[in-house]
């Protein structure tokens, strides 16, 4: 063997233990398990919840505007005569409860005159009654009842019902209709001549004295109620979309202590 031939066997076994050591590389490396990669945990942050509940979110708003009575109604006189004391002075401030009597004018002259046209009527009647039990003896029993139960002190009642057309003209004619619609007209007037306090309210206004004529027409005063009141405010235009008829609200002010319940009554256009 010369030397050129050992030379290249020395290559070629080279090469082959090269080749060899490459395999057994390779072979190791696939038996071998691959490194675990470390998971990354994310970081958790922790809040405080509260549970939703859907609900009404009050709107605070600062207003102005004139607070007035939601009710005041003047006094005003129906009839004629002198105007009496009550048991509270008909003076500016002066509180009334509600049903209160507010003003007495003098009425002594008109209840004798109803009790004149009364004792009338009774008279009337009572020359009819000999005819209407000849002519219509089936309503005589009726009107002598009501003959009997008549008291010029009390309010007049109704006159029984005719039984027949022919009755109805027959005490027409007597002029005993329009008698008693006369009497009934002079009791309704009657009521005129004492006022009471529609409600319970305060005099802010008057003008006349007690002892002094009071004529009809006349105005005597002003009651003003004191239990309800009326904000008349001026609202932004950014601000009214969220008001409505009927909402409920509640007043605060800065110079009187206390709060204040109320409703949006009205809206201007």
């Amino acid at each position: 063997m010369n030397s050129v031939t050992a030379k290249r066997i020395g290559i070629v076994a080279g090469f082959i233990i090269l080749l060899g050591s490459f395999a057994v590389f390779r072979i190791l490396g696939n038996m071998k398990e691959p490194p675990k990669r470390k998971t990354v945990e994310q970081a958790t942050r922790e809040v405080e919840a509260f549970e939703v509940k859907n609900g009404n979110v009050p709107n605070f708003m600062e207003v102005q505007g004139t607070l007035v009575a939601f009710d005041k109604i003047g006094i005003f006189a129906e009839v004629t005569g002198t105007l009496k004391p009550t048991g509270r002075p008909f003076k500016v401030g002066t509180y009334y409860p509600k049903g209160t009597l507010l003003v007495n004018v003098e009425d002594t002259e008109a209840r004798l005159s109803i009790l004149s046209q009364k004792s009338n009527l009774l008279n009337s009647i009572t020359q009819m009654m000999p005819d209407l039990r000849i002519d219509y003896p089936e309503s005589f029993e009726q009107w002598s009842t009501y003959l009997n139960s008549f008291n010029v002190e009390e309010p007049l009642k109704a006159f029984p019902e005719p039984k027949s057309e022919q009755e109805k003209l027959f005490v027409a004619s007597r002029n005993i209709q329009s008698q008693f619609y006369s009497i009934q007209s002079a009791e309704e007037r009657l009521s005129k001549y004492q006022l009471y306090a529609p409600f319970s309210g305060v005099l802010t206004n008057v003008s006349i004295n007690p002892g002094a004529l009071v004529r009809v027409g006349q105005q005597l005063g002003e009651l003003m109620k004191t239990s309800e009141y009326e904000l008349e405010a001026t609202i932004p235009l950014s601000e009214l979309k969220y008001i409505k008829v009927g909402n409920p609200v509640k007043l605060f002010s800065e110079d009187v202590e206390g709060e204040w319940q109320g409703t949006v009554k009205r809206i201007s256009d």
